[in-house]
């Protein structure tokens, strides 16, 4: 229902989508998923059923209901084979298999086939890191006096998410990379270079050029 939806997101706090399996006992129809909609209007809500889609979740799509603009109609076996083996990458496997339906209401939206090639924490932060970067800017953050590009050079991992800083190292706990904020240099590997400067300094305005 979408009171119990409603009190699981107040529950979870900071939360990057909802999943709805519409397969499950108990779901009788869309006005749970409505009424969130209503309520949590930027939320992504990532509808997954069988090819027995309820009928008035069907008809919400055909209609042009903004809840439904992309469809995936996927034989229930074959998604059950891609959860199983908690596969990574569901666009080089399942969708390039060709054995699957797609509808869309609107143009084409990158962002939904890159989110089911990065079904893991480490290919999201990738993922995003990735977006970012295509951006005019990269942004930094502040801590333990230096200003540090938020991104990790490695896999790009969020830092503000994943950095801890002791004597003057910052470790990223993604993947254990350290680097050595005075001069920058990675201690891991060679050639990836973090940019951090003191707070003050020349250049440490929050704020450098991608690239």
């Amino acid at each position: 229902s979408s009171l119990s939806i409603a009190s699981l997101l107040v529950a979870a706090g900071d939360v990057a989508a909802v999943l709805v399996p519409t397969h499950r006992p108990g779901f009788k129809d869309v006005l749970a998923l409505r009424e969130c909609r209503a309520r949590y209007p930027t939320l992504p809500m990532i509808v997954v059923g069988t090819q027995s889609v309820p009928p008035d979740l069907l008809r919400a799509f055909e209609d042009g209901d903004e809840m439904a603009r992309y469809r995936f109609t996927i034989p229930r076996d074959l998604v059950e084979w891609c959860v199983r083996r908690r596969l990574p990458d569901w666009v080089n496997q399942l969708f390039l298999s060709m054995r699957f339906r797609a509808a869309r209401k609107g143009p084409y939206n990158d962002y939904v086939y890159t989110w089911f090639k990065c079904l893991t924490e480490e290919r999201l932060q990738y993922a995003e890191g990735f977006y970012a970067e295509r951006g005019p800017i990269q942004g930094t953050w502040e801590a333990a006096g230096y200003q540090i590009q938020r991104r990790c050079p490695h896999m790009k991992a969020d830092l503000t998410r994943f950095a801890i800083i002791e004597e003057g190292v910052l470790t990223c706990q993604l993947h254990g990379w350290q680097f050595d904020l005075a001069s920058g240099a990675c201690l891991t590997s060679e050639g990836h270079e973090l940019w951090a400067r003191p707070v003050g300094s020349e250049g440490a305005d929050g704020q450098r050029a991608a690239g």
